[in-house]
């Protein structure tokens, strides 16, 4: 099977499968809302490691997120369809749709040449994994919120985007490059800084295009 065929179909069959999981979350538990979108917010972030195992073409790579975006839009648009999903609340859904749209730039961005590729990897996994996880924690034990303006962000949540957008930035930096370990430790430490800063100043969801974008240019730039 020709790899752009055999990567399409994976790419919206993945997709596909995280929603229907979360589904299945919504219906069986008493899970917070709040988490099940951030289930779909990290799981869908691993497509972009299906993009770099098959190659795909960029006018075939670019159909998957346009799927999610249209997906997203759907439910938020038919709220007992999102409520499926634990898609609720119009403004914060917004993000949603974000989402993949900032995928699709960096997209563009990569296989245009503007920024290597551990560069886009950087910038999804820290929007999905970082941005994921800063939420699930701050939801379930963050207890003192940062006094902005910002959609109730916790300094909690906000210490584990630092981390774990560190995280991602070493592995993938020691993963998909030749730098030394100290240019990889002190890269790291100044994007993923700088993501958790963005994150807890961005409001409304657009750090969904925020942090992806400042973490992947960040990434192209110091290295």
């Amino acid at each position: 099977m020709n790899s752009n065929v055999a990567g399409l179909i994976w790419s919206i069959l993945f997709i596909l499968t995280i929603l229907a999981f979360v589904a299945v979350l919504k219906k069986t538990t008493k899970i917070n809302d709040e988490i099940l979108r951030k289930i779909v917010h990290i799981g869908v972030s691993n497509w972009w490691l299906i993009n770099l195992h098959f190659k795909l073409d960029m006018e075939v790579v670019i159909i998957a997120p346009l799927v999610f975006m249209f997906l997203n839009a759907f439910t938020i648009m038919v709220p007992k369809v999102g409520e499926i999903f634990g898609f609720v609340g119009k403004k914060r859904n917004y993000g949603l749709i974000y989402y993949p749209f900032s995928i699709s730039v960096l997209l563009y961005l990569c296989y245009s040449g503007y920024l290597p590729f551990y560069a886009g990897t950087i910038g999804v996994l820290c929007m999905g994994y970082g941005d994921g996880f800063a939420a699930i924690t701050g939801t379930l034990w963050g207890n003192k919120k940062i006094s902005l303006k910002t959609g109730g962000k916790t300094y909690l949540g906000s210490f584990v985007m630092a981390v774990v957008c560190n995280l991602v930035c070493v592995f993938t930096f020691a993963l998909s490059t030749s730098f030394g370990t100290l240019q990889i430790i002190i890269a790291s430490l100044i994007i993923s800084i700088v993501s958790a800063l963005v994150e807890m100043l961005t409001p409304l969801g657009l750090d969904n295009v925020s942090v992806p974008l400042i973490a992947a240019v960040l990434a192209g730039a110091i290295l």
